[in-house]
């Protein structure tokens, strides 16, 4: 522990927008605290806006220009991979600011040959103190070899400004369009091979899924437009799962170590059902008792579907409405916000649910 208390945290975080504010989640948590006086100050910089429009020196003056006017004691940089600015740069700019205690989320999951880490993100995991991310091994070793010196699980989570009127309240009646809706992109050639792994077992059960006779939706890029009922933004995956029985899902990296997508979360504050794929090390998630089922093969899915789908329509909310209950204000935004913070001040894990949070410290 760096020894101040989270009360004197000066943060400023590093987004990955596309868009500046569309990370609304952390900002809003983080802005929270700084209203409460949890902690000193907040500011964001969203720097790949000004990367796309003025360049790599327009991102890094971006940057710059948000350390002198907050003056963090402590960065907070989202998924870098693709802000691609000079690795001394890093170096001489965090030397500049004072040395601030640096942290990493890492969203995605990453595969030493499949999906390797760019230059620009080992840049960054080369110089900052505490890397998060969202899957154990061998995503840890991974990021250690290519420079991380402390890096440490976090789980996905919703966003609670988005999904807020999800979160609020589960469905109250259970009016279906389709018997189940599997939300994700296809990157599998042909349909069948990809070098990514998992996306030729989710290419798979999208194939099972539409020869069975159940009414199946599937949404996202890349499938053949006779599949596709249409892609869908982030923000509109828990309307689209609440015109379903149950969502379904294979992962791709289906044998990271506790690894799941935001998916499931997503699935969870939808109120519906969600099956997915098994992973090893996911004990801190529920299980069927609240409506999530893990499986291991695209068959199992695809049996699983036909047995939930049997089910009354009032089995079907109470699943549902358990796994809502259980995912609200537990896998949101907010608790990662606080999360990150535990690697200056531990005390703010205080703050969060036991359940499932205290065995990402332990465990």
């Amino acid at each position: 522990m760096t020894g101040f208390p989270a009360r004197e945290i000066r943060l400023l975080m590093v987004t990955n927008e596309r868009i500046e504010g569309t990370e609304r989640g952390l900002r809003a948590e983080y802005g929270a605290m700084e209203r409460a006086r949890e902690i000193d100050a907040f500011a964001a910089v969203a720097p790949l806006p000004v990367l796309e429009a003025h360049g790599a020196n327009g991102a890094m003056r971006a940057i710059q220009r948000a350390t002198v006017s907050l003056q963090p004691n402590v960065v907070l940089v989202l998924s870098p991979g693709a802000l691609a600015v000079d690795p001394d740069w890093i170096t001489s700019w965090l030397s500049a600011a004072g040395n601030p205690v640096t942290l990493l989320w890492e969203g995605d999951a990453w595969h030493r040959w499949a999906k390797p880490p760019s230059a620009a993100m080992r840049s960054w995991l080369q110089r900052v103190d505490h890397v998060f991310t969202v899957a154990g091994a061998p995503q840890r070793e991974l990021l250690e070899r290519c420079g991380a010196r402390d890096v440490r699980f976090v789980p996905q989570t919703y966003c609670h400004v988005t999904f807020a009127r999800e979160e609020a309240a589960p469905p109250d009646e259970y009016g279906i369009r389709y018997d189940a809706v599997m939300i994700g992109n296809s990157v599998a050639h042909l349909g069948r091979f990809s070098r990514m792994p998992g996306a030729g077992r989710r290419a798979r059960l999208a194939r099972r899924l539409r020869s069975s006779e159940m009414e199946v939706a599937i949404y996202g890029a890349g499938w053949p437009t006779r599949w596709c009922a249409a892609t869908v933004p982030y923000a509109g995956q828990a309307s689209i799962i609440r015109q379903a029985k149950m969502s379904v899902n294979w992962d791709h990296f289906p044998r990271h170590h506790a690894y799941a997508s935001d998916r499931l979360p997503i699935s969870l504050i939808a109120g519906r059902p969600h099956i997915t794929t098994h992973h090893d090390g996911l004990s801190w998630l529920p299980g069927e008792e609240a409506g999530l089922f893990f499986e291991r093969s695209t068959a199992g899915i695809v049996d699983r579907v036909r047995l939930i789908r049997s089910m009354s329509p009032q089995t079907l909310l109470a699943l549902g409405r358990a796994a809502h209950a259980w995912v609200s204000n537990r896998l949101s935004d907010r608790q990662a916000a606080r999360f990150l913070l535990s690697a200056v001040d531990d005390d703010v894990l205080d703050r969060l649910p036991a359940d499932p949070w205290l065995c990402f410290v332990t465990g």
